[in-house]
């Protein structure tokens, strides 16, 4: 087969002569085509590994806000479940030897002096003031009146309970139900009482009173008001222990 342009010999199938021109037009047309089909394919391949590679943009400050909040929940309900158990748990209470006085109390109800104020005009001594995050233990005494003493000399817990009985005591407008248990007075109500305990200011009190020959011994028994469940066992417990000196 010539060559159209040069007229040079060129082997049967050929595309192109030497001379560099095309002397097979399908075969040149066929060639041409498929040059730009391998440009787009590659330039096809190229924007799909580009789009691949182009990841979704996650908001990174709300997933760390989450991550925050769920460690700092973590945390307080750590704190919290430990500060119940460091209360509750027996082998963690020790037997403190006060002014006139001993009782058994949790090792993490350390005395805080700042709450021993005598309120002007009191007959009553304050003598001890035991606090921690969720319960807290307040401690005072007086001398009994001549007319106590008259009164309730040689009587037992519960004849002075009796007495008690016969008139009607309120505080913060909630009539009280005096109850005797191992040799003293007591009576529950609710009240609020501004940094006794924790960050709640209403609390759950039990309030005990122990009579001496000489003294009225009162003895109070804190603890939130919305955990009283969780407390009041234990509570019970530290009033039973208390022991004023002969």
């Amino acid at each position: 087969m010539e060559c159209p342009y040069c007229g040079r010999e060129v082997q049967e199938g050929a595309v192109y002569c030497e001379c560099g021109r095309p002397v097979n037009i399908a075969g040149a047309s066929a060639g041409a085509s498929a040059g730009p089909a391998t440009t787009f394919q590659q330039q096809l391949d190229s924007q799909t590994l580009d789009s691949v590679k182009r990841k979704v943009k996650v908001p990174v400050l709300p997933i760390v806000i989450m991550i925050v909040a769920l460690i700092a929940a973590g945390v307080f309900l750590f704190l919290h479940f430990r500060s119940i158990s460091n209360i509750t748990k027996e082998d963690t209470w020790e037997t403190v030897n006060g002014k006139g006085y001993t009782i058994v109390l949790p090792a993490a109800l350390k005395e805080n002096t700042d709450k021993m104020l005598t309120v002007q005009g009191s007959d009553y001594t304050k003598l001890a003031f035991y606090t921690s995050g969720p319960a807290a233990v307040y401690i005072e005494r007086r001398d009994l009146t001549a007319y106590e003493k008259e009164t309730f000399s040689g009587l037992t817990t519960k004849q002075i309970l009796d007495q008690y009985k016969t008139r009607v005591f309120k505080i913060n407008d909630q009539e009280i139900d005096f109850k005797e248990r191992n040799g003293y007075l007591y009576f529950e109500y609710d009240s609020h009482k501004p940094n006794y305990i924790g960050d709640s200011d209403e609390v759950q009190v039990i309030e005990a009173m122990r009579y001496t020959s000489d003294y009225l011994y009162e003895f109070y028994a804190y603890c939130d008001a919305k955990e009283k469940d969780k407390y009041r066992e234990s509570m019970f417990k530290w009033l039973d222990s208390f022991t004023p000196d002969k």
